[in-house]
């Protein structure tokens, strides 16, 4: 199982003192505000803390017949063969799993703040998807490359250079000619 670390420990150790902080800010306040306002506070800490629970509970977890991926506010089961490759580049939050139809899921359970342990969960887990899953086996360092499962056509997207040159291109036809 990954998890990150860093969140964790940030996260709840913030939402404790939230929640500590509003309910002695709730016994000391000026005898102006009510019971019910009293309450409101504590309520609102406690709301603060249960999304702060979210984001922390974040994991991706490996077993035999797939990966689960728990993410702050959704919990997703795939299969070894829906995963198709997984992908993190430098300076991003988290990995992407790339799914076999052609979507992509975010896998919030591997921190990129938490570099050597994201690189190290991240070689674990890209591991485990060549060994179990559809993902193409890495270029082994003879210079052979070994073919491995069906490859899946990954979903068009366009780029800014793509876009650009396209848009420049309906602009010379939709020009105006003077004669």
């Amino acid at each position: 199982m990954w998890r990150p670390r860093t969140t964790r420990l940030v996260a709840y150790t913030t939402a404790g003192v939230i929640v500590l902080g509003m309910i002695v800010l709730a016994v000391v306040v000026a005898p102006q505000f009510k019971l019910f306002d009293r309450i409101l506070m504590v309520a609102f800490a406690a709301v603060v803390a249960w999304v702060l629970h979210m984001l922390a509970r974040c994991r991706v977890s490996a077993d035999d017949s797939g990966l689960t991926v728990v993410n702050a506010f959704r919990t997703r089961r795939l299969e070894w063969p829906e995963v198709v490759d997984v992908t993190m580049t430098t300076g991003d939050p988290w990995p992407t799993l790339d799914l076999a139809d052609g979507t992509s899921l975010p896998a919030m359970g591997i921190n990129g703040a938490e570099k050597a342990r994201a690189a190290h969960q991240l070689t674990e887990l890209r591991a485990l998807l060549h060994t179990r899953g559809e993902a193409p086996t890495p270029p082994d360092p003879s210079g052979h490359q070994a073919v491995k499962a069906v490859t899946v056509p990954a979903p068009m997207r366009a780029t800014a250079h793509t876009r650009s040159r396209s848009n420049q291109a309906r602009r010379r036809t939709a020009r105006p000619t003077t004669s």
